[in-house]
Parts: C-alpha cells; sequence; structure tokens
C-alpha cells in the first residue's frame, strides 16, 4: 500500500489529494518526498494493460498510455525503453497549463538512467508537445548534455533558447535531474542534487498551449527516440529551491509522495 489515509481540498480548478504517511517513523520529513504544488506523478509500480496511471492524486488525472509497445517493458517501478516508443497522456495537458499560466512556475523532476551517450536530437526524455517543433516544456538528453526547453512569452513555440548541461554531465547510471523555474524567470538545472546550468528565462508561462499532450522516451508523433529506464516523473506548479532538490535527491525516488508545509 503506497498511502494510508486521504483528504482532499481544493485548488481552482483541481482537486488535489494529499496523501498522508503510512506510519509515525514514515512521517519523518527526512524521509519523505513534498506533494507541494504537485500536479502529475508517475512511479510505474501499478501499469496494467499498457496504461501508466497518474499517482499524483490530481483530477482529472493524467494517464499515460503505452501505445506502441514493442521496445518497452515496465518491472518493479522501472520504465524500460530499448527502441523507438510511443508513450503519451490519453488526454491533453489543458488543466495543467491553466494552473502553471497562474502560477508561472515550473519544476520537472524525474530519476533515470541513460542508456548511452550518443543520443542526440535532443532525444526526448520527458516532452509536453505537439511536434518536434512546439512544445510546453521538453528535458532531452543530447549526447553527454542535458537540454530543457520551456515556452515562454519570451522564447519561441519550440522553447528556446533551451537550457543545457555541461557536455560531460550525461552518465549512464541512475541520475536525479531536475528543472526548475521561479516567477522571476531564474532557471536551474540539477543533477543529483547539484546545479549544472542556469539561466534567466524571461516571460510568463500564460502562453503554454493546453491541446498538447506529455509524452516520455520520444516526441509527439515519433522522431526523438530516447533509449534508457525511467523511475520516475513528476511535474510540480510551483519551483523548487536547492534544498527541496537535494531532499528529493537523499531520500530517492521510491520515497513516499505526501505534503509536507
Amino acid at each position: 500500500m503506497r498511502f494510508l489515509t486521504s483528504t482532499f481540498t481544493s485548488l481552482g480548478t483541481v482537486t488535489l489529494l494529499i496523501l498522508a504517511c503510512a506510519s509515525i517513523a514514515s512521517c519523518d520529513e527526512e524521509m519523505a518526498r513534498n506533494a507541494r504544488g504537485l500536479l502529475a506523478l508517475y512511479d510505474f509500480l501499478d501499469v496494467e494493460k499498457s496504461v501508466i496511471p497518474d499517482v499524483s492524486g490530481v483530477e482529472p488525472k493524467l494517464d499515460l498510455i503505452i501505445e506502441d509497445g514493442k521496445h518497452v517493458s515496465v518491472d518493479r517501478g522501472v520504465l524500460k525503453i530499448t527502441g523507438s516508443a510511443a508513450i503519451h497522456s490519453a488526454e491533453n495537458v489543458s488543466v495543467m497549463s491553466t494552473l502553471i499560466g497562474q502560477t508561472h512556475e515550473i519544476t520537472l523532476e524525474t530519476w533515470i538512467k541513460p542508456d548511452n551517450l550518443r543520443q542526440e536530437g535532443p532525444a526526448r526524455i520527458v516532452t509536453i508537445s505537439k511536434n518536434p517543433s512546439e512544445r510546453n516544456l521538453t528535458l532531452g538528453q543530447e549526447e553527454g548534455q542535458y537540454d530543457v526547453r520551456l515556452r515562454t512569452t519570451r522564447t519561441t513555440t519550440n522553447g528556446t533558447p533551451s537550457l543545457s548541461s555541461a557536455s560531460n554531465v550525461v552518465k549512464s547510471r541512475l541520475q536525479h535531474v531536475v528543472y526548475t523555474r521561479n516567477r522571476a524567470g531564474n532557471a536551474r538545472l540539477f543533477v543529483d542534487g547539484t546545479v549544472v546550468g542556469e539561466q534567466k528565462v524571461s516571460g510568463d508561462l500564460r502562453n503554454w498551449n493546453g491541446n498538447y499532450r506529455l509524452g516520455l522516451a520520444n516526441e509527439i508523433g515519433g522522431e526523438r527516440v530516447w533509449q534508457g529506464e525511467i523511475h520516475l516523473v513528476a511535474i510540480y506548479g510551483r519551483s523548487f529551491s536547492t534544498d527541496d532538490v537535494r531532499q528529493h535527491y537523499r531520500v530517492g525516488p521510491n520515497a513516499e509522495t505526501r505534503l509536507i508545509p
């Protein structure tokens, strides 16, 4: 059992499920991931009939469909991609886009293990987009770099200029990769709790397109394949502090996710 009890609270048009911890020991804040501002969460534990459930507790849920699973397997909380795949949300991101357009903040958190350092395009790890040239947000791999594109009122519809890490950051091992951007436009990219890139991304997020879909390991419609393992994906409508990032890195991908004031 992932959680013991639950209550509901209203956040605009969204109902957020506040998840209580399962024991006194697990209530220690040092052992949990913070659900504050959470909009979507995928832990790959209860995948059935090619449906990856959104376990954030936010309604409406943004479940993902494995449409082309020839090169996809799921085992004990790990999504493994070995070739071209089509994994995307069944519904569009209209509710998520509305909320992010109100906060003007975003955090994308992942635990991933790239298959190799030759992937380029950038190869799409997580994307909220329409096609290879129109997006709200994309985390990608460009050989040894991580690259993030974000649509604002001051960037292009392709989310450029992007924020890239140094060229030797990607490793073929499990890594905690977090992109966060606050209301003032300060964007940072973290790997394993350390800042590996930062820049000013001007504008705001009111122009996010709610008709796009959320996809994993490829661009929506194909053409930008990424191979490796995905252990966790979380999207927040708030920015993370350095302490937030390091807390989530310390507890790892399998910790409880619950509301911490």
